[in-house]
């Protein structure tokens, strides 16, 4: 399990834990924390023991 995790939007507007980056992405990925389909390109560092999806690569 990787500590970058992407993230969506919606749940990076609603979550105020971690550093976020944004990184050109072209296709989707999984939400770290709700499991829905993104393409924002939004990445967090965080435990991806400490999250409901979490991305293995």
């Amino acid at each position: 399990m990787t500590w970058t995790q992407p993230l969506c939007q919606p749940c990076r507007t609603r979550d105020e834990r971690g550093v976020f980056r944004r990184i050109p992405n072209d296709h989707s990925r999984i939400c770290c924390s709700c499991g829905e389909a993104t393409s924002a390109g939004i990445y967090i560092r965080i435990d991806p023991a400490s999250v409901p999806y979490p991305s293995e690569d």
